[in-house]
C-alpha cells in the first residue's frame, strides 16, 4: 500500500507538470513578482492554509518552477509560505481541544514561523550558498534540498532553547488543563480506539506506581533499601495514607468511566479482549492497595503495643514486601537477568505465608496475653501476601507499561 500511495504520488506530480505545461503561457506572475519575494511567501501560505495539504502545495511549486512560471528563489519563498500555512491544520484542530492540543498548535506555529521568517530574511544568500556548495544544476532538485534545510535550521535553531520553550508553553492554557488524577487518559479521545488502549497501559503504569508508593509507605520501605526513621514515625502520617489510597480510588474511577465510553465504540474482538485485561488488570492493583488498607489499623496497633514477637513479625513483612517490589522491578525492566517468572513470584508468596503463620504460632507463648493477638498478625500476615499475589497478577495480563526511570 505504501508503494501504491507514493507511486501515486509521483503520478500526481507528473499530471500537474503536464498540465502546467500546457497552460504555462497563459499564467502571468508578474504581478506577484512587483511586490517582492513577500508575496511569494503570503501566497504560499494562503493557498496552504485554503487547501489545508502543504504536500500538494508543494507539488504545485515544484510544477511551477519545472514549467519556468517562477523562478527558484520565488518558489523557495512559497514553500517558506506553505510550511507556515500548513500550521494552520493544528491551529484548527485545537479549537475547544484540550491544553496540550491548544499548547501543540501553538508551538507549531511558533517552530514554523520563527524558521521561516529567519531563512526568508537571509533567501538570496541561502539559495546562492547551496547551489555553489552542492553544485546543482538541477532547479527542483535544489528546491527539495532547500525545504528539506528550512526543517533542519529550525532543529537547529530551536535546539538549544528546548527547555525554556517547554515552560513557556506550560504556563499556557492553564484554564484548558482536562480536569482529573490520570495523566494520559485525560488527555486523548475514545474516537481512536488504538490510541486509547495505549494510554491506559501506560496509565496503568502510573496506577501501579501509586500501588507501590502505598505499600511502601505503609511498610516504611524507603528509598535505597533502608528503614525509615521508624515504624512510628509511619503511621504518624496516617493523614498522608489515606490521600495516598483515595487518589488511587480516584485514578480507579477515571479509568472505569474512560473505560465505559470506550466500549461503546465499534471495537474489534481482539481490542475488547485487551480492554478487558486492562480493567482486570486495574483491579487487581486497587485489590493489592485494599489488602494493605485493611489491616493498616493492625499494623498501627502491633506499633503502639510493643510487643516484641509481633514487632519481629511485622519486620519481617516489611522485609518481604522490599523484596517482592525489587523482583517486581526486574521483572519490569526488560534489560534484567534472571528476573523470577510471576507465576515462581506467587508460588513463593504462599510459602513464606506458611513460614511465617508456622514460625507465629512456635512462638506463641511470646506474645503478651494483654497485647496483639495470634488472630491478629495472622490477618496482617495473610493480607500482606494476598497483596503481593495481586501485584503479580496484575501484570501476568501484559497490559501495564512501567518506565523503570519511574520504578523506586
Amino acid at each position: 500500500m505504501f508503494l501504491i500511495g507514493f507511486g501515486l504520488l509521483f503520478l500526481g506530480l507528473d499530471f500537474m507538470k503536464d498540465a502546467l505545461d500546457a497552460v504555462a503561457d497563459q499564467i502571468d506572475m508578474t504581478f506577484f513578482a512587483q511586490f517582492g519575494l513577500w508575496a511569494f511567501l503570503l501566497l504560499g501560505l494562503i493557498v496552504t492554509a485554503l487547501i489545508q495539504s502543504s504536500s500538494a502545495m508543494i507539488v504545485i511549486i515544484l510544477s511551477a518552477l519545472n514549467a519556468e512560471l517562477i523562478d527558484v528563489y520565488q518558489s523557495f519563498a512559497m514553500i517558506i509560505g506553505a510550511n507556515i500555512g500548513t500550521t494552520s491544520t493544528l491551529l484548527l484542530g485545537s479549537i475547544g481541544g484540550t491544553a496540550d492540543k491548544k499548547r501543540l498548535a501553538i508551538a507549531n506555529v511558533i517552530f514554523n514561523s520563527t524558521a521561516g521568517i529567519v531563512v526568508f530574511l537571509f533567501l538570496k544568500q541561502v539559495v546562492d550558498g547551496v547551489y555553489a556548495f552542492f553544485n546543482m544544476t538541477d532547479p527542483l532538485m535544489e528546491l527539495v534540498l532547500l525545504n528539506t534545510l528550512l526543517n533542519l535550521a529550525g532543529i537547529l535553531l530551536f535546539m538549544p532553547f528546548l527547555g525554556s520553550f517547554q515552560k513557556f508553553l506550560n504556563r499556557r492554557f492553564k484554564e484548558a488543563e482536562p480536569k482529573g488524577d490520570t495523566l494520559y487518559i485525560k488527555n486523548i479521545t475514545t474516537e481512536f480506539p488504538e490510541v486509547a488502549l495505549k494510554a491506559i497501559k501506560d496509565e496503568l503504569g502510573q496506577v501501579y506506581i501509586n500501588v507501590q508508593d502505598f505499600i511502601q509507605h505503609c511498610f516504611a520501605v524507603t528509598n535505597g533499601n533502608k528503614k525509615g526513621s521508624g515504624w512510628k514515625s509511619i503511621f504518624q502520617t496516617a493523614v498522608n495514607i489515606n490521600e495516598k489510597y483515595d487518589k488511587i480510588k480516584r485514578l480507579e474511577d477515571e479509568l472505569t468511566t474512560f473505560y465505559l465510553q470506550l466500549q461503546e465504540k465499534n471495537l474489534s474482538v481482539l481490542e475488547s479482549e485487551q480492554l478487558t485485561s486492562n480493567m482486570i488488570a486495574l483491579r487487581s492493583l486497587v485489590y493489592g492497595t485494599k489488602d494493605i488498607k485493611d489491616v493498616s489499623h493492625n499494623i498501627k496497633f502491633i506499633i503502639e503495643s510493643e510487643d516484641d514477637l509481633a514487632l519481629e513479625i511485622l519486620d519481617k513483612l516489611r522485609q518481604f514486601v522490599r523484596l517482592k517490589i525489587e523482583e517486581v522491578h526486574l521483572y519490569v525492566d526488560i534489560d534484567a537477568k534472571h528476573a523470577p517468572s510471576l507465576s515462581q513470584m506467587i508460588d513463593n508468596n504462599e510459602e513464606f505465608y506458611n513460614e511465617m503463620v508456622t514460625f507465629l504460632y512456635q512462638n506463641a507463648k511470646r506474645l503478651s496475653k494483654k497485647g496483639v493477638t495470634v488472630s491478629t498478625i495472622t490477618n496482617v500476615i495473610r493480607q500482606t501476601v494476598s497483596a503481593m499475589n495481586h501485584i503479580c497478577q496484575a501484570f501476568m495480563r501484559n497490559q501495564i507499561t512501567v518506565n523503570s526511570s519511574d520504578l523506586n
